[in-house]
């Protein structure tokens, strides 16, 4: 990138990080903060409102101020977009994402086992034109495309395995780009990363965010943000928490689970609801059976929560998050007796470390739609980032 072209991004990064901060600014006030003289930001505001990312508004004027009110510059929010998706055991989750990083629609579609990667991706092609339908979006206005699945996905794309899935060595980026080529920006990325990216910067934090999100569902995943950034490892493999071999109790079972994924996510959970006599197969079934009355269901969900307590444990012990986001669809036997997992892992961490100072535990304030969310999200910060543009090749 040369350097004029360099210096000319940063700057309209850096207008569209202080219009998305705040309503709206005048020229005299952005080239202030900026340190731009009115020539320069003159010509920078001119390629952005001509390009149609921000618009012109009537300046608010001041009680008290006479005279015709100026002209004020702001985001043209709603007529930019970006969509995201999750890709996940049997479904696939779409979201439009506006220029205020806020969700204004959103769609979920159901597979069966076994889908190959070019269906499932048309059926995410097929909810992003239900959505650009029916909320009456310009299609050609959306800013790109992000991608979550669960799985070991590369840096370049590529989903090595997902056992939600089934697929190996999977060319995702490459898919989606072929099936929608119009966009001129596409990521792909793990599903949790893309939760805990979603998490701090929806709330506008993420520069400060120290937080860990552990994501339940058919796998079992973790996503870590290190001051702001996303902690990936060096091949893009770091948080696969769910594969960590641990010492876990067998409870009811024949022998103890291999791995935190095969005890707290979707599978484990049905071997033990199976070993105390229950025949679930849904989340309503299961959630049926573990808040009953039953006895049997009531030791499931002690023994699950205790394995839960021991991936808290061993987030905190490894990782060090100041927070820890709690999310997917099958974490949800937790929200019935969160107080009971609190204690839990405050007191299994007294054990395991003593005096250390337990991080706070939430739940994701996204729900179940967080990874998608996340993944528009990537895109919306290269954007407004001058970090971002810094990156680029």
């Amino acid at each position: 990138m040369s350097g004029a072209r360099t210096l000319r991004l940063i700057n309209q990064a850096r207008i569209l990080a202080v219009l998305y901060a705040q309503e709206s600014a005048s020229r005299a006030e952005l080239a202030r903060l900026l340190g731009l003289t009115r020539s320069a930001l003159t010509k920078h505001v001119g390629s952005l409102v001509s390009s149609g990312v921000i618009v012109e508004t009537e300046e608010k004027s001041a009680p008290d101020r006479a005279g015709r009110p100026g002209v004020a510059l702001r985001l043209n929010r709603r007529e930019n977009f970006f969509f995201g998706a999750e890709i996940g055991g049997q479904f696939v989750r779409t979201i439009a994402l506006d220029f205020d990083a806020r969700v204004i629609a959103q769609r979920v579609k159901e597979f069966d086992p076994g889908a190959s990667p070019e269906h499932v991706v048309g059926l995410l092609k097929h909810a992003i034109a239900e959505i650009v339908l029916e909320e009456r979006l310009n299609a050609e206005r959306a800013r790109g495309i992000g991608v979550a699945v669960s799985g070991l996905v590369t840096r370049a794309g590529v989903l090595l395995y997902s056992p939600a899935l089934g697929w190996r060595n999977t060319p995702i980026l490459d898919i989606v780009a072929r099936h929608m080529g119009r966009f001129a920006s596409t990521v792909v990325l793990n599903d949790a990363n893309a939760a805990a990216f979603s998490e701090a910067y929806v709330e506008r934090r993420l520069h400060e965010a120290e937080l860990a999100y552990l994501l339940v569902d058919v796998g079992v995943g973790v996503g870590i943000l290190n001051e702001g950034r996303l902690f990936a490892g060096a091949d893009g493999f770091a948080g696969e928490l769910g594969s960590l071999p641990l010492l876990l109790n067998k409870g009811p079972l024949g022998a103890a689970p291999r791995s935190l994924e095969a005890a707290i996510g979707r599978d484990g959970i049905f071997r033990l609801v199976d070993a105390l006599g229950g025949t679930c197969r849904s989340i309503h079934e299961v959630e049926q059976f573990m808040t009953g009355k039953t006895r049997a269901g009531h030791e499931a969900l002690a023994i699950w929560l205790g394995w839960l307590a021991e991936a808290l444990v061993a987030l905190t012990v490894v990782y060090d998050p100041r927070e820890i986001r709690l999310g997917g669809r099958w974490i949800f036997p937790a929200r019935s007796a969160f107080d009971g997992l609190l204690e839990a892992f405050h007191a299994r961490l007294e054990e395991v470390r003593s005096g250390y100072p337990p991080p706070k535990v939430f739940f994701s304030a996204l729900g179940e739609a967080g990874p998608a969310v996340g993944s528009a999200c990537v895109l919306h910060e290269r954007l407004f980032s001058v970090s971002s543009v810094l990156k680029s090749p």
